[in-house]
This record gives structure tokens, C-alpha cells and sequence, in this order.
């Protein structure tokens, strides 16, 4: 109560390199910022905004750190619950395309652990080319939200070159923090016998 009244402010930019990080609001009695004050600030003000910075990214690194942590635990999980059931079961990682597959997927198709890359891409070379565009409309609608799952027919390419006809349910089962769908899982039964062409 006994200090000055703020006859003015000033308000600078926390620099750290072009990117402007913050800003800092210098107070006083009027006439207080003069020149020379100012060679003086812009050295403080440069570390200052450097520092502000390192901490900005630290704090971005570890976030992304632990929500890689968390995604590896959530596969983790994920691959020992497909280990231990029958069914054909899947899970994808909509922002890597990495595709996890329980054993009875393999077997329903003829192909031992490792055989497959785990990947979207050698999952789509596996389908008949005639019934990915309708495979595609199907997910496409349900992660828009048009429909609570997708459920499609399709053919797989059995390792002896045979189509095994698969009925798949897929659902989005977790979503990143702008609510954009990050990860698939699905089941596929035999739905019909295996075919040559």
C-alpha cells in the first residue's frame, strides 16, 4: 500500500529464437523505461524465453513419452487377451497401421507366428481386390459415426492360395484427445467354405 501508483507498463515479447514463447509486463512510476533499461532486459528476456521454451518442450516430450507408454501397455494387454481366446481376433493402431492378430487368425489362413508382416498394408494385400472398396466404405461410415460398428464380408488369401470367406465386426475402441478414433479391434469367423477364385 505504501509503494507508487503504476503510472505505467510495458509489455515485451519472451523470445526463443522466432518463436514467441510468452511475454513479460514491466511496471512502474512513469518514465521508468528508458533506453538504457532496455539494453539491459533484452539479454534476461532471452534466456529468460529460452528457458520457458526447454521447459515447454520437456514437458511436451514427456506427454508424448507417457502416452507412448500407455499405448504399448494397452497392446500389451491387448495381445495377451488374443493368446488366450479361440476366436479370430484384431486390433489396429489407426495412427501407426500397425496390426496385431491372435493365433487363430493365422491358423484360420495358413500362417505361422511371423509369416505376416503386422501391418494394414499386408492385411489389405491378403484381401480379393473386389471387396476392399466395400471394406473401406464400411469403416469409413462407422468412424464417422454413422453406424455404432462396421460388419462386411470379405475374402482372405489362405497361404495355400485358397479365399477363405471371413465375416469381420469392427468397432473404433479408443480415441486420442481431439476425439479422433486411434484404434480399431475386430473379430472374423469363417463364414462360408474356402474358394479358388
Amino acid at each position: 500500500l505504501d509503494s507508487p501508483a503504476l503510472r505505467s507498463l510495458l509489455t515485451l515479447p519472451l523470445l526463443a529464437g522466432d518463436d514467441r514463447v510468452g511475454r513479460v509486463g514491466l511496471g512502474g512510476r512513469a518514465g521508468i523505461h528508458g533506453a538504457r533499461s532496455m539494453d539491459g532486459l533484452e539479454p534476461v528476456l532471452a534466456v529468460c524465453g529460452s528457458l520457458l521454451h526447454d521447459w515447454r518442450e520437456t514437458r511436451r516430450r514427456a506427454q508424448a513419452e507417457e502416452e507412448s507408454r500407455r499405448r504399448q501397455a494397452e497392446l500389451e494387454r491387448l495381445h495377451e487377451a488374443f493368446a488366450s481366446v479361440e476366436d479370430s481376433l484384431w486390433s489396429c493402431d489407426l495412427t501407426t497401421g500397425e496390426l496385431r492378430v491372435s493365433r487363430r487368425f493365422l491358423k484360420a489362413l495358413g500362417y505361422a507366428e511371423g509369416e505376416l508382416e503386422p501391418t494394414t498394408q499386408a492385411w489389405q494385400r491378403l484381401c480379393h481386390p473386389e471387396d476392399l472398396p466395400q471394406i473401406e466404405q464400411c469403416i469409413r461410415e462407422h468412424m464417422t459415426g454413422s453406424t455404432p460398428f462396421a460388419e462386411f464380408e470379405y475374402r482372405a488369401r489362405r497361404k495355400d492360395g485358397t479365399w477363405a470367406w471371413l465375416l469381420s465386426r469392427v468397432q473404433v475402441t479408443a480415441f486420442d484427445a481431439q476425439g479422433q478414433p486411434f484404434r480399431m479391434a475386430g473379430t472374423d469367423t469363417a463364414s462360408r467354405t474356402a474358394t479358388t477364385g
